[in-house]
């Protein structure tokens, strides 16, 4: 195994040269997916000036440097697209859009929505602003927080 399991950051090899290239390989992967906020998800060609650092969620359709990459993570870092393929869980922030996305291992959805649309995502969780929440119990209208535990 050279990569490791979620995140495929690359391994140090017992008696590799260059560890550094490596290590820094990794970092740089983390830095892209750690704490993950795209400009946009909807670009399907790579903008012609990117800055150091900026991170799109290729869009489906995409063609030219990003043709074959749909639903990736380009990520734009010392002078080149480093190209990252989320995993079912990855959340990010789209910041053009205002909105938290989930990838669920087919596409990138609401997360407001749970990817089902019905409502009861994590953006939702605020029994203030109408969301409900319920832990070892069923919220409802009535009571937006509902918990259910021996000690409470």
């Amino acid at each position: 195994m050279t990569d490791t399991t979620h995140l495929r950051l690359p391994y140090i090899i017992a008696a590799q040269a260059q560890k550094h290239v490596t290590h820094n390989e990794a970092l740089r992967i983390l830095d892209g997916l750690v704490h993950l906020a795209v400009l946009d998800r909807d670009q399907t060609t790579a903008p012609t000036s990117p800055d150091d650092g900026d991170r799109h969620i290729v869009a489906v359709g995409a063609t030219g440097e990003w043709a074959g990459l749909d639903l990736a993570i380009a990520l734009f870092a010392d002078g080149a697209w480093i190209y990252l393929t989320p995993r079912e869980g990855f959340i990010a922030w789209i910041a053009d859009e205002d909105l938290a996305v989930v990838f669920d291992g087919t596409a990138w959805v609401d997360l407001a929505s749970g990817g089902g649309g019905g409502g009861g995502g994590i953006a939702s969780l605020n029994p203030a602003t109408g969301g409900l929440v319920g832990v070892n119990a069923t919220a409802d209208t009535t009571n937006r927080l509902a918990v259910a535990s021996a000690a409470s």
